[in-house]
């Protein structure tokens, strides 16, 4: 069948000939293993013998080229593919979701402090520090709670990396950590 249909396509020089959308649009005359199209985008239909085509059908030699009107039974486009699901959250990630929550908390209860403080007539100086102060051990306490324990598995607390894959760990957990921070983000 491959082969009849490559002969009919070979033997028809008398070219593609467009489905009467544009008469201006003119097909190559010169035959390059088969007709080959030139003008603007369209669809063209092979002339071929009456017997193919009540073989084969009437749209069995309909060629689409470019965004002209597509034939019934032209193969369908794919359509797209679903956007990938997100990688995974790591450990880390996870803990600095946590510790983003913490400092939220942190900030919040030394906006408090500061209020607490101004509230005592302070001067607005002091009542800052206060907050400061509070917002910063606040902080502190999260990241020691929630951060803190996930590290020491990859590199324990106040040891400097000793061999190239404890570097590379150590900066793996710090870019988790900021991706992690990142994604809490509205």
């Amino acid at each position: 069948m491959r082969i009849l249909l490559t002969g009919l396509i070979v033997i028809l020089t008398s070219g593609l000939q467009p489905i009467a959308q544009d008469p201006n649009v003119v097909p190559d005359p010169t035959p390059v293993l088969g007709p080959t199209l030139t003008g603007p985008p369209g669809t063209y239909q092979i002339t071929a013998p009456a017997a193919a085509r009540l073989i084969y059908g009437p749209d069995a030699f309909t060629l689409s080229w470019g965004d002209g009107p597509i034939s019934p039974n032209a193969p369908k486009p794919r359509p797209p593919a679903p956007p990938a699901p997100p990688a995974p959250e790591t450990e880390i990630e996870k803990a600095a979701r946590a510790y983003a929550q913490g400092i939220l908390e942190a900030t919040a209860q030394g906006w408090e402090a500061a209020a607490l403080e101004l509230e005592k007539t302070a001067t607005v100086r002091d009542a800052l520090a206060k907050g400061a102060q509070v917002q910063y051990e606040q902080r502190l306490q999260s990241l020691r709670k929630n951060v803190t324990p996930v590290f020491n598995r990859v590199l324990p607390e106040g040891q400097e990396p000793t061999t190239p894959e404890q570097r590379a760990a150590a900066v793996k957990a710090y870019r988790d950590l900021a991706t992690g921070l990142r994604r809490s983000s509205p």
